[in-house]
Parts: C-alpha cells; structure tokens; sequence
C-alpha cells in the first residue's frame, strides 16, 4: 500500500502482477487542488482492509476503514477537534486498538487505550490513569499483549513518559519502567522519556528510544535492559525497523 504523489490517495499494489489500484480517493478542493491527502494507513490481520487518515491539515480528520476490494470505506472516528491516535490492527484477530482523548488534571489531561472489533463494535476502555502517546499502540507479534509509551499523570505535574505493557483480554495494566518525577520544572528537562516502542519478532524483547538521541533494549524474560545506540542526531525521523 502507498500514497500516491500524484493523487494523494490510498493505492494498492499486487505483488504477483505488478497491477496498481486506488482503494481510496481523497476529496478535491472546489479550485480543483487536493486539499486533502491519505496517511498513516496500516493492514488488518487478513490483507483485504486497510485503516487510513483522510486529512486537511486545515479542516478535519477522519479515520476509515478501506476495503482492498474496493468497497465503500467506512468512517471509525471523526473530530477534528479531538483527533485519535494511529489505530491498529492486532497482527492475529479483527481488533483495533487505539487512543481517545479522555479526562484528567488540570495541568495534563489523558488520553486513554480503547480497543474495538474491526466492524466498529464492543468498544472497550482499557485505561483511565494514564496518558498514553499519539504515536500509537504496538501489538505482541501474538497478540497478546500491547506496549506503549504513557505518562502517569496521577503522580505528579513533573513525571516522565514510561513504558507500559497492557493485556486487552483482562485489561491488566503493567508498568515495565519508572523515573521518578521531576521536583520541580528546572528539574524536569534533565531526565529523557522511554519510548516509543517496537517489539522483538519472538515477542521476549522491546526496543525503545529514550529521549531523541539514545536506543534501548529490554527483556521481557528477566526484565533487562541495555543501551544499543547512542546518536548524534534525532531518532525519531530515522524510521527504526527491528529485524526478522
């Protein structure tokens, strides 16, 4: 699947004949321009759909679900003023997960892990006191389990950005690391936080950033970690992949 650069819509390849197809086109402008462009699409479990953004960085956001196939996409969330994060896929069944703007403090309010079937229904909140990324979820290559990156906004105006492990089927919340809160703000930016967050393909390890510069490896067999990398430039745009 790719965004086209010419359209700004969603494409599909067949890999056995070369043969390329739009599954989604975004909307025109009235003058004719596009406006709007396809982003952040990921597959479900089965190849035949795909979830991706229609975006118009001046309007509005709707997230859809695009059928490979061709039929007519369908809308999971849209308000522009409260935007999801990246849904996705589990890697073995029809569920999606993603995060919705929830409650909070005052001085950070949460946005909280929701996890539905892939026909919209059984909606489910997972979490209520943690405020996790927009980043995005990461399934276990089982299923299993998700990891994601969250601040902990119950402990202190000052806390960091941790790594956690959430089990859908119980709705188990596990805290992998733990910084302690910043004193005060002077304090606060001379600790980095974890994540984001990939997954080993045997599902026993996680990689994840700390801070824009540092690479970090943790064992969920013995709960070990190490540093990998130390960069001299961000991390956060060098598309880090893990390998087979």
């Amino acid at each position: 699947a790719y965004r086209s650069t010419d359209t700004l819509g969603l494409w599909v390849v067949d890999v056995a004949s070369g043969a390329a197809e739009e599954v989604y086109a975004v909307p025109p402008r009235g003058d004719g321009e596009y406006a709007h462009f396809a982003m952040w699409f990921n597959w479900a479990y089965d190849s035949r759909r795909l979830i991706v953004l229609d975006t118009d960085i001046y309007q509005s956001r709707d997230w859809l679900i695009v059928a490979a196939g061709g039929a007519t996409p369908r809308s999971i969330y849209e308000d522009p003023m409260s935007p999801i994060s990246l849904p996705r896929w589990s890697p073995v069944a029809d569920r999606l997960v993603l995060v919705k703007p929830g409650s909070g403090p005052a001085h950070h309010p949460t946005f909280d892990l929701w996890i539905m079937n892939g026909d919209l229904t059984r909606q489910t909140q997972l979490t209520d006191n943690v405020s996790f990324s927009g980043i995005g979820a990461r399934w276990s290559p089982d299923g299993r389990w998700i990891a994601m990156s969250g601040l902990p906004v119950y402990e202190s105006e000052y806390a960091y950005y941790e790594l956690w492990l959430i089990e859908p089927g119980s709705a188990a919340v596990f805290r992998l690391t733990y910084t302690p809160p910043a004193a005060s703000y002077e304090a606060f930016g001379e600790v980095d936080d974890d994540g984001p967050v990939l997954w080993s393909p045997d599902g026993t390890q996680l990689v994840y950033s700390k801070g824009s510069q540092q690479l970090w490896l943790m064992s969920l067999l013995d709960g070990r970690w190490r540093q990998l990398l130390q960069s001299e430039e961000s991390l956060y745009d060098s598309g880090i992949i893990v390998g087979p």
